[in-house]
């Protein structure tokens, strides 16, 4: 009995001390994304390039079977997509806005999703959108 309740704090104690999922502040992929019933959704932005969004108001992002649209007060900023195998195809969708200048915070959205070609599933469950305009993490709400 005893030498079972030792392996059983050991096992505890092990499983504690196991990394988080996150690295450098960027959350690790724990699996890849390649169909759009995968992505849709409705979510908010949790990061851009591995650190908290600067704005002090929540954006969301809805992503339907063919497209991102990223809402932030007035502005939206509306995106095309299809997967080429697991590879994100993102095309960028004119259409209207309210006339002000862009935040930081959707200038690197904007570079982030328009240069991304990858999407997997964080280990806390988000969505990570990388490339090389830079990684988007998104939560669902």
């Amino acid at each position: 009995m005893r030498g079972a309740l030792f392996a059983s704090l050991a096992l505890i104690t092990l499983t504690a001390c196991q990394p988080t999922g996150e690295m450098d502040g960027k959350p690790a992929p724990s699996g890849q994304i390649s169909t759009s019933a995968e992505l849709q959704g409705l979510y908010r932005l949790a990061g851009i390039n591995g650190a908290e969004p600067k704005g002090a108001e929540g954006i969301a992002i809805e992503i339907t079977q063919d497209r991102i649209d990223v809402v932030d007060n007035c502005v939206l900023l509306p995106w095309s997509y299809h997967f080429k195998g697991a590879r994100l195809v993102t095309e960028t969708v004119m259409g209207p806005t309210c006339r002000r200048s862009y935040t930081d915070d959707e200038r690197a959205i904007m570079k982030a999703i328009d240069g991304a070609q990858t999407v997997s599933r964080t280990a806390s469950n988000g969505l990570l959108m990388d490339g090389a305009g830079g990684t988007v993490t998104l939560f669902s709400q």
